[in-house]
């Protein structure tokens, strides 16, 4: 259902530690988190986790080495159109409120990112946002995020680059179309 490293650039990889997949099942557990409540660190440390009330989740990250730029991709599935609705509605009012993000990138740095509004690729879903982080401290990193919803499904895209500039060699727009169209093929 994720898109797969050949889909990628050359030399992009798939990162075994970041995959999750809920599989085939439906999950029925009470949400962990609630986005209309999530702190704006919590947007980059719990967003691309389970556990916001979803049916079935996956995510995954690929990666260059040699160019330093990544891409997270992850897919939220509700029980609803509605349900998706609010996920979606909360994540955008939580976003619109971060213009400065600090947070842990790693057991012993923090990083501080600004956060801008974006224009969001046309054509995706029925409703889409973008935002920019650029680091300003700690690890530099530019990174455009891109959430979509379309049905029951919010779809998540993030193309990264560490250091100061955005990523040359990532389409969000592409690879979130590719995305979204490989979740409906299979069903």
């Amino acid at each position: 259902m994720l898109l797969t490293p050949d889909q990628f650039p050359a030399g992009f990889a798939s990162s075994a530690t970041a995959a999750l997949d809920s599989g085939g099942s439906i999950t029925t557990a009470a949400p962990l988190h609630d986005p209309q409540h999530l702190s704006c660190p919590q947007l980059v440390t719990d967003l691309w986790r389970p556990g916001f009330g979803e049916t079935a989740m996956a995510t995954n990250l690929v990666f260059n080495n040699a160019t330093s730029e990544s891409y997270s991709e992850a897919v939220y599935q509700f029980a609803s159109s509605g349900l998706a609705d609010v996920f979606y509605d909360d994540l955008s009012a939580t976003w619109s409120s971060c213009r400065t993000i600090v947070a842990d990138l790693t057991p012993t740095e923090v990083g501080r990112m600004a956060v801008l509004p974006a224009t969001a690729p046309s054509g995706l879903g029925v409703q889409d946002f973008a935002v920019t982080m650029d680091g300003t401290e700690g690890r530099r990193l530019s990174q455009t995020v891109t959430v979509v919803r379309e049905g029951v499904d919010v779809y998540l895209g993030a193309a990264s680059r560490l250091g100061t500039k955005q990523p040359t060699d990532l389409s969000s727009a592409a690879l979130l179309h590719e995305l979204i169209g490989s979740v409906s093929e299979s069903g």
